[in-house]
Order: structure tokens, then C-alpha cells, then sequence
């Protein structure tokens, strides 16, 4: 089927440069098919390596383009307690502090912390690395 068909069955919206999924249509899938965080995996975590920074060669701006993709997987996996959306959620949060948006920065970098201490033993690197960027950003919004 086309996809001028489906607008106008109304199953999705025919936007200038993309087309978009009609809210309760999205809904009925996401209900029948809920989503699997292993099917996901290798795209989570590529989006995760998107929002990495290196400051030697990157450009934060590069990374904004991304942060609708970010933030929809944090919504689709909420309730997530897995190591891989625990580091999306950090990176996102580093850049959305360079986006300028403080009021998500904290929640999503406190989520990680949180994510990571329950999934990762308790020495484990990245709890540490984790925790102090969220200590650092609550630092800077002080």
C-alpha cells in the first residue's frame, strides 16, 4: 500500500519532509506489539554513541538533530532498567545541557545514576563517571 493511501485513511500524516504515525493508531501497535529492548538494543546503543561527546573533535550542535530520537526511546522504555538506556540517558543528558534545557538535564542524568546502581556492581566504573557528571551538572545549575 502507498503511502499517500494511508493518509488518506488516516493512518498517518503526510508532513512537508517526512511522514508521521497518527497518535492512536501508534498507540494500538505500541499495545499489541509492545516494544522489545533486545530488538532494540543495537540501535539504542548507536544513538547512545551519537550523543557522545569528544571534545577534542565534536561540535555539540552536530548532536542536537538527534535529541527527538533520544527522547523517544526514553519514553517507549520508561520503566527500563537496562545498562544501555541508563548510558542513552547520560549522553542525552550532556547534550541537552548544551542545548540550553536544564529542566530535563537533571531527571535524565538521575535516572542513569539510578539505572546504572541497580544494574552494574557496585564498583563498576561508570557508576562513578555517571554520578559525578550528575553531581557536576547539579553543580552548574546551582
Amino acid at each position: 500500500m502507498e503511502l499517500k493511501g494511508l493518509c488518506k485513511k488516516g493512518w498517518i500524516e503526510d508532513g512537508q519532509t517526512e511522514f508521521k504515525l497518527h497518535q492512536i493508531i501508534k498507540q494500538i501497535i505500541l499495545n499489541i506489539y509492545p516494544p522489545n529492548l533486545g530488538f532494540y538494543d543495537t540501535y539504542i546503543s548507536h544513538i547512545a554513541d551519537i550523543f557522545s561527546i569528544n571534545q577534542a573533535k565534536d561540535n555539540p550542535v552536530d548532536k542536537f538533530k538527534w535529541v527527538v530520537y533520544g527522547e523517544s526511546i526514553n519514553t517507549v522504555f520508561v520503566e527500563s532498567d537496562h545498562a544501555d538506556i541508563s548510558r542513552l540517558l547520560n549522553n542525552l543528558a550532556l547534550v541537552l545541557q548544551d542545548l540550553g534545557d536544564y529542566e530535563n538535564v537533571l531527571q535524565l542524568s538521575d535516572k542513569s545514576v539510578t539505572i546504572f546502581k541497580n544494574v552494574l556492581p557496585k564498583d563498576h566504573p561508570n557508576i562513578k563517571t555517571v554520578t559525578d557528571i550528575y553531581q557536576s551538572i547539579k553543580e552548574c545549575m546551582s
